[in-house]
């Protein structure tokens, strides 16, 4: 299965590529997966679910934090205008640091209804200019539901008190190696069908 190549105005109007996925949709909207993971294989399994899937092409992975939100937000606006696209259930899925950015959006996107954070730190080693707050900070505002792929650890316990001091929708696993737990979380909170 071969996604089709795209282009979309990216922040500050830049041309930005993704590849796109439409999920074969005949008629009617799909859920939307915003995929931050090159891996054509991890899309394909949410198509194959009946998703439709964006996965931006872009510099978000070495962007400064600022930079790569405003990336994917641009991917997120054009995503939800794609005929046979559902606006108003998008996810995004991120790995390692496309899994902090997805926390990250989260916390601080009104487009995504949903979130996935596989293995992404939300404490970073030291701050700079490319990485200037903790995205720990942002857990209380997370207002979609969010789940957490990842072992357990002094970061994850951190972010797990914070998010149950505010009554969060979160759920936390260790693993989820094909990627059934992610689906059936997705599937659940955007009210998707089988």
């Amino acid at each position: 299965m071969v996604g089709e190549l795209v282009e979309y105005a990216g922040a500050g109007g830049r041309s930005e590529r993704a590849t796109f996925w439409a999920a074969g949709a005949e008629g009617g909207k799909r859920a939307g997966v915003l995929l931050l993971d090159e891996r054509d294989a991890f899309a394909t399994r949410f198509v194959e679910q009946g998703f439709a899937v964006l996965v931006p092409r872009s510099a978000w992975s070495g962007a400064p934090d600022r930079a790569a939100l405003a990336d994917i937000e641009a991917a997120l606006a054009w995503f939800a205008k794609q005929r046979g696209v559902d606006a108003s259930k998008l996810a995004v899925v991120g790995y390692a640091r496309g899994g902090t950015l997805a926390f990250m959006l989260a916390c601080t996107s009104r487009r995504v209804a949903a979130a996935v954070d596989i293995d992404g730190p939300v404490v970073y080693a030291e701050l700079s200019a490319a990485r200037p707050a903790q995205p720990l900070e942002f857990a209380l505002n997370l207002s979609v539901p969010l789940l957490v792929v990842a072992r357990e650890d002094e970061q994850l316990r951190r972010l797990r008190r914070l998010l149950e001091q505010g009554a969060k929708h979160v759920e936390f696993v260790e693993r989820d190696e094909d990627g059934a737990r992610t689906i059936s979380f997705l599937r659940e909170v955007l009210e998707v069908e089988d």
